[in-house]
């Protein structure tokens, strides 16, 4: 039996705020209306010797909001000659970072996964990205437990479509985002984590290169601390076959220099081991002097 994939699927996922940013990109301009359901973009001038005009609803609760977006979609691409799937991948790809994590299945079953592995994939990709901004508010080799800021950008990164081609997971990371102001000079928190991530990932291929595991450990003030290691490892060592991590940058927020060219990341045995090395090693204490003052118990 062939099922027939409804065209509202190419807009599923796809945001208000995404329309928005694309239209301004292309030199659209939000006029002003007295209709407070609609805003309305001016645009190129059309074939009547006019400009062109979209209008999109101020709400995503309207209960046509998927008909008057797919109407705009399919206008848009029409007028920029994008093939409909392709200008999807587009829209969605303009204010989201997203990981990937692709598996190849030791079974004969390479559109799923057991249950149980699935769930320890999915509490490493959580503990990766709440570890990891436990470390962009407080830079240390370990924590013993999620600090707030933690807990929080869990909430808030999402845990987007299973993709083919062996399996895989997403993550999505929401990094510009309407009516919040951007910084000047440092990149918002949901970047400044992805960008950890992908700078761990660097310095364990860096790692494996000159042999030397203290490489992972001396840099977790920009990479991974030891819970990030630990989930890394919780996602690639049961597998009898190598995992790729990857990463897309959302389009609308260029990505730090030094992580800007990443492309993959392939984890086997030998980065499990050298995770796990500096997994054990962050978590150790160093001696440090200390000059204390007054009454001791």
């Amino acid at each position: 039996m062939n099922i027939t994939q409804s065209p509202f699927e190419l807009v599923r996922g796809i945001s208000l705020y995404d329309l928005k940013s694309f239209l301004r990109k292309k030199g659209w301009q939000e006029i002003s209306t007295p209709n407070r359901n609609l805003s309305v973009f001016r645009g190129p001038i059309g074939d009547s010797g006019s400009p062109l005009e979209v209008f999109l609803p101020r709400s995503e609760n309207f209960e046509d909001f998927t008909n008057r977006i797919y109407y705009v979609f399919s206008l848009l691409s029409n007028l920029y000659e994008i093939e409909p799937a392709n200008f999807s991948s587009i829209l969605k790809g303009l204010n989201l970072d997203k990981f990937f994590i692709r598996i190849t299945p030791n079974d004969n079953a390479p559109f799923s996964i057991p249950l149980e592995l699935a769930k320890k994939e999915v509490n490493g990709l959580r503990n990766l990205f709440v570890y990891g901004a436990c470390s962009e508010k407080n830079a240390l080799p370990h924590h013993e437990y999620p600090s707030a800021i933690g807990n929080q950008m869990g909430e808030k990164i999402r845990f987007g479509h299973t993709f083919q081609g062996s399996f895989g997971f997403s993550v999505e990371s929401p990094v510009v985002e309407e009516f919040k102001q951007q910084g000047m000079f440092s990149p918002p928190i949901e970047r400044r984590i992805m960008e950890r991530v992908v700078r761990g990932l660097q310095k364990t291929n860096e790692a494996i290169i000159e042999k030397d595991p203290d490489i992972l450990v001396s840099n977790y003030q920009h990479g991974f601390n030891s819970r990030m290691c630990e989930a890394i490892v919780e996602m690639g060592e049961v597998l009898e076959n190598p995992v790729e991590l990857s990463v897309q940058w959302a389009t609308n927020l260029i990505p730090t220099e030094d992580v800007a060219s990443f492309k993959r990341q392939i984890l086997g045995d030998e980065e499990i081991s050298y995770l796990k090395y500096a997994a054990e090693k962050l978590k150790e204490v160093a001696p440090e002097k200390s000059t204390l003052l007054g009454r001791v118990v």
